[in-house]
Order: C-alpha cells, then structure tokens, then sequence
C-alpha cells in the first residue's frame, strides 16, 4: 500500500529525436507526477521539496533536450528524460531519507512513461511494475 505524497508538474520543452533521418524540432508540455514516501514518520517540509523539484525542472523549462547534457550525448527520449530525472529527484529524496516511489512522466495526453523502485498499485487499480 502506498502512502505518501504525490506531486504534479508540468513544463515545455522541445527535442528532436536522430534516427539518420532529418527531424524537426518540435515541442511538448511535459507533465510529470511523483509519488514520495516518508516511511521514517520523520518531519519534512513538503514545500522544500516541491521548490526542490522545480529547480530541477527549471533547467530544462523553455530549453531544448539536445542542448543540455546528458541530453547532448544520449538520445532525448521520453524514457531517457524520464531516467534522468527521477535520479536528480531520487538523490535529493535520499538525502532526506525520502523515498520516490514512482515517477510518470508524459509528453502527450494518451501514453505515458512509467518508473518505479517495485510493483505498485495506483488509485485506479491499475497495477505497474519496474
């Protein structure tokens, strides 16, 4: 059973994906949901983590994906972006003996990108695995 707190972002940004073919650059609004878990019971202010996060997304806000590293030498692929950031998040959360559970992460409104420590059931009953 999770317990915790969900947390929900969104920013644009623009990428390109190289297939040895010519692509555009075009751009998205990203939208990312976190689930973080405070199993210790210990007290944290949930605002420091939400400034937090949005610090991170801050750099990639407005930005090309292809410009920024790690972006700039590994495919800017929702998966990719999606890796990147839950271990910039994941490093911050441990830090404050925090755990993110899952992080979603979606550049349109019908698929997204899923990441998590475990298996995991969300609100809908719906179940997802790492």
């Amino acid at each position: 059973m999770f317990q915790g707190y969900k947390y929900k972002f969104k920013f644009n940004a623009s990428h390109f994906i190289d297939l040895g073919k010519p692509e555009t650059v075009h751009t998205h609004t990203f939208h990312i949901v976190l689930y973080v878990e405070n199993r210790k019971n210990i007290f944290v202010s949930y605002y420091e983590i939400e400034k937090y996060i949005s610090s991170i997304l801050a750099n990639y806000r407005g930005k090309c994906f292809n410009d920024i590293f790690p972006f700039n030498e590994i495919i800017p692929s929702l998966e990719n972006i999606c890796n990147v950031i839950y271990s910039e998040i994941d490093t911050y959360c441990q830090s404050l003996e925090l755990d993110l559970v899952k992080i979603e992460i979606s550049d349109n409104s019908v698929s997204w990108y899923a990441l998590s420590e475990g298996l995991l059931i969300d609100s809908t009953n719906d179940i997802y695995s790492s």
